[in-house]
């Protein structure tokens, strides 16, 4: 099995089973990423990536729903044919919304870890075709798994900012558009 699958699994677990009572940690909750994704395709490089999410939280254990958008990922192959070569462009939008739950451990007063795992359902627009012409799209869309950890810090009672790692499972029909994501986060708490 893939490490990248095993790694946020097995600490959204951990860190559920380890989970505290924790009172200040108590209600809904807003939070907001900006960040970068690389999708598991050789050559397609990285994107620009934004996630908002909102959750309530029972002693630092949560439920969350959200929406994800890894803007286009995108790559330039040179095809030969007879002789000629031409670029074809190759771009993959790839969007989605997801619910799960999540876990938010204060390691003091100030810092804190989280957990996530849940469902994903994506949709995705693959394009392809010579560059300067007209493109064949193919849509696609589908419900698979996230997981991700991050750490972060309470700039006030109900304020904190972070860092997480996100696994984003999306297996196509003819294609697989599975996505790591790093962002920079920010959360508030009603």
């Amino acid at each position: 099995m893939n490490q990248s699958i095993l790694t946020p699994l097995a600490l959204a677990l951990g860190l559920g089973a380890a989970s505290a009572a924790h009172a200040d940690l108590n209600g809904p909750y807003v939070s907001a990423g900006v960040g970068a994704a690389s999708i598991e395709r050789p050559g397609m490089g990285t994107a620009s990536a934004w996630n908002f999410n909102a959750g309530w939280r029972w002693n630092g254990f949560g439920i969350e729903a959200g929406w994800n958008d890894f803007g286009t990922f995108g790559r330039d192959i040179p095809v030969t044919a007879g002789g000629a070569t031409t670029v074809h462009r190759h771009d993959i939008d790839l969007s989605g919304s997801s619910i799960g739950f999540n876990d938010r451990i204060a390691l003091d007063a100030r810092w804190y870890v989280t957990a996530r795992l849940g469902l994903f359902r994506w949709k995705t627009a693959y394009a392809y075709g010579p560059v300067g012409e007209p493109r064949e799209t193919y849509r696609d869309n589908g419900t698979d798994w996230y997981g991700g950890v991050g750490i972060g810090y309470r700039v006030s009672e109900r304020f904190g900012v972070g860092l997480s790692a996100d696994y984003l499972k999306a297996q196509g029909r003819f294609l697989e558009y599975t996505t790591n994501r790093l962002t920079l986060q920010a959360e508030y708490g009603f």
